[in-house]
């Protein structure tokens, strides 16, 4: 990612602590979310979809969403901004989702 939003790595283990809180293995947020949770003082470049463009790809130093176990998708409005990504966990990350989801529902049940 871009070397002056240094907060990548510690947000999207946070989202991704949130998707298995909610017990949901995908979140949609908008865009200032996102520059609020990595630092970014106005959402600049990363409203654009040049830049998630990028990050989904996992181009040059845009990968670090993509080694946080997070696949992205959006849309992008008539203008070529982006308003809201949603993150889903990857396939790596949803086995591990499906492991623990199962375990949970059967401390549930053995109650």
């Amino acid at each position: 990612m871009p070397r002056r939003y240094k907060g990548w790595a510690s947000w999207t283990i946070e989202l991704r602590k949130r998707m298995y809180r909610d017990n949901c293995p995908e979140a949609t947020v908008t865009i200032d979310e996102v520059a609020q949770g990595i630092g970014a003082e106005t959402p600049g470049v990363i409203d654009s979809k040049r830049f998630w463009d990028a990050c989904r790809e996992g181009r040059g130093g845009f990968d670090a969403i993509a080694r946080q176990g997070l696949e992205i998708d959006f849309e992008p409005t008539a203008d070529k901004s982006v308003e809201r990504v949603t993150f889903r966990l990857n396939a790596k990350w949803m086995e591990h989702f499906g492991r623990v989801r199962e375990k949970s529902l059967g401390n549930v049940a053995s109650v």
